[in-house]
């Protein structure tokens, strides 16, 4: 993450420590709003989906020198569409279950 590389440890810590409280309380609101989530695993959801907005973000739309591929009909199998991908995990996360 570049924030971490612009301050220095303490700052990080003290970053980091307001976003894990911030996590917490949505990840309370998401295990008492999704069906079949136990305590606690709200936020492990939460995590995930940032991990993997992180990851296809980019892939859905692609800047500077990744963007070589759009309109190459070669290159079609990698396009994205990003909020039917991301449903698409969530689904499977809920699913499958997202203990550990």
């Amino acid at each position: 993450m570049v924030l971490e590389q612009n301050l220095d440890a303490m700052e990080a810590f003290h970053f980091q420590r307001w976003r894990r409280d911030r996590m917490v309380a949505v990840g309370k609101v998401i295990d008492g709003a999704a069906n079949g989530l136990e305590e606690g695993e709200g936020i492990r959801l939460l995590h995930r989906v940032q991990l993997l907005t992180a990851a296809l973000r980019p892939a859905a739309d692609p800047r500077g020198a990744a963007s070589y591929e759009v309109g190459d009909p070669d290159f079609a199998v990698f396009k994205i569409d990003f909020e039917a991908e991301l449903k698409r995990f969530v689904d499977a996360m809920l699913k499958e279950g997202v203990k550990g």
